[in-house]
């Protein structure tokens, strides 16, 4: 049986930085974020706070920094694209190049994951 670390309340500081970020909090979210990261990172479902992470980035307005943190909350264990792809945290996303082809991407993965059911 494989065990993983514990979450030091990584995954629960993510959700607070997304509070953060949704009241337009931006320096006191990207502190939270980094406090998440540290404290979160040896989980083994690290990837639901990387997925709240990206959330934070998306409310912040920070495209590039959301989608980095959805690769790696896919990567990671959490490729759900019927989630990423109806969450309206991610719309300020919705127009971004890099969004739509990561979508796309995720979309393909997503399709082959059902077929193979």
């Amino acid at each position: 049986m494989k065990t993983y670390a514990k979450d030091e309340g990584g995954n629960v500081t993510s959700v607070k930085a997304m509070l953060l970020a949704r009241c337009s909090k931006q320096r006191e979210a990207e502190d939270t974020i980094k406090r998440a990261i540290e404290i979160g990172k040896s989980f083994g479902h690290f990837h639901h706070t990387a997925y709240n992470i990206a959330v934070a980035y998306a409310l912040l307005n920070k495209p590039a920094e959301a989608i980095k943190w959805l690769q790696v909350a896919a990567d990671d264990g959490f490729p759900c694209y019927p989630w990423f792809e109806n969450d309206a945290n991610l719309n300020s996303l919705r127009k971004d190049e890099q969004f739509i082809g990561f979508m796309a991407k995720l979309k393909r993965q997503w399709e082959r994951y059902k077929a193979t059911l």
